[in-house]
């Protein structure tokens, strides 16, 4: 079985039954397999423009189709999660669909601008800590191991 987060394909062997029929008559897995590969790489692809827990902010444009999307009913159903603060997870989660189709949608809307994650604010580099302040932390709190000066002799 292959299993990504947000997304399953499985395979499971079976013995053919001699009742089956020719080989001709089996279903061909190739493409099936190359289309959940494709899939599965986008749904990647798009969790890096998309990343879980990405704050979704609206930018006042308004939603553009996926072209690749049919389903108008799903587009606006995605489009309500976002617009009532879900996160991408979320909206996966809340959507009966498979999340490929979902962080495509959100996808789309990022790189056509509909969407915006902001940029997480810089947080300010603590200065480094002495090497003292690490082998003796405040009271209560683990620090490093002291180095042992002396190696403790086994018996024979």
């Amino acid at each position: 079985m292959f299993e990504s987060r947000g997304a399953h394909l499985a395979f499971s062997a079976q013995a053919a039954s001699p009742s089956a029929g020719p080989a001709g008559d089996l279903l061909e897995v190739g493409p099936g397999a190359d289309e959940a590969m494709r899939r599965q790489d986008e749904y990647q692809q798009a969790r890096v423009l998309v990343p879980d827990g990405a704050h979704l902010q609206l930018s006042g444009t308004k939603p553009t189709k996926l072209e690749e999307e049919e389903d108008l009913k799903l587009t606006q159903l995605v489009w309500s999660k976002v617009v009532a603060g879900a996160s991408p997870e979320q909206c996966e989660a809340q959507v009966p669909v498979d999340a490929f189709r979902v962080r495509r949608l959100l996808a789309h809307w990022v790189e056509s601008k509909t969407l915006q994650i902001p940029a997480a604010a810089p947080t300010p580099s603590a200065p480094l800590a002495s090497a003292r302040s690490l082998r003796d932390p405040p009271p209560g709190e683990p620090g490093l191991p002291r180095r042992c000066t002396t190696l403790p002799r086994h018996a024979s």
